[in-house]
């Protein structure tokens, strides 16, 4: 069994996370949210498949999506002021150089941040403000010691498996910010990897990569 294949079993065996959540937000903020469904869904009768949906940012059209989410079964959160404020002293990220132009880059923090960051990708560096973050509770520590995880969606297709890349975030000196550091890679499935993002703790991540026999 190789190290990948060992790290996916892993997931499975230790997170034990429910696959029955077919969607996952991020870029939440109080005014607004994206949603990234893992199968095509049609949210009224009569209307086109989708499998990215955004609630909106005006107050009306958020109110509304809520209600079309709602009547399809699911539901979805949006940010308190009190949680962005945790996080607005936060630095931006520096993304290596990724071979992708179309849909978007996801980064989460688990445990740390209930939703991930998506920038739409490009050929050039990704940077991701990590003021936008919805923090479960104010950082009591330093932002280096956690596990980062990336991965690539396209935002208008269904998912199938989510490739998720470890890494760790350093310094920039005399600067507000951070570089990400990629140290390894494992693929799981679709579900599998949605309920990571958001649902892992930062002692599970460390196991997984641990794990795959990653050097970090």
């Amino acid at each position: 069994m190789d190290s990948l294949t060992k790290a996916a079993a892993f997931v499975a065996m230790t997170l034990a996370l429910p696959v029955s959540a077919d969607f996952i937000q991020y870029n939440v903020t109080p005014h607004s949210s994206e949603i990234k469904f893992e199968k095509a869904v049609d949210l009224s009768a009569g209307t086109t498949q989708i499998h990215h949906f955004s609630l909106g940012r005006e107050q009306a059209a958020v109110v509304k999506n809520l209600a079309v989410l709602a009547d399809a079964g699911m539901s979805a959160s949006l940010a308190t002021a009190e949680q962005m404020h945790w996080s607005e002293q936060l630095p931006l990220v520096y993304a290596p150089k990724w071979q992708r132009d179309y849909g978007q880059y996801v980064l989460a923090i688990p445990e740390l941040s209930r939703y991930p960051l998506a920038v739409n990708a490009t050929l050039n560096r990704a940077v991701f403000n990590l003021a936008n973050l919805v923090l479960t509770a104010p950082l009591n520590a330093e932002l280096e010691k956690a596990y980062v995880l990336t991965t690539w969606w396209d935002s208008e297709s269904e998912l199938t498996d989510i490739t998720l890349t470890f890494s760790r975030l350093e310094p920039v000196a005399n600067k507000a910010a951070h570089l990400l550091m990629p140290f390894c890679t494992t693929t799981v499935s679709a579900a599998k990897g949605l309920k990571i993002l958001t649902a892992a703790t930062q002692t599970q991540i460390k196991q997984m990569a641990t794990q795959a026999h990653c050097n970090h």
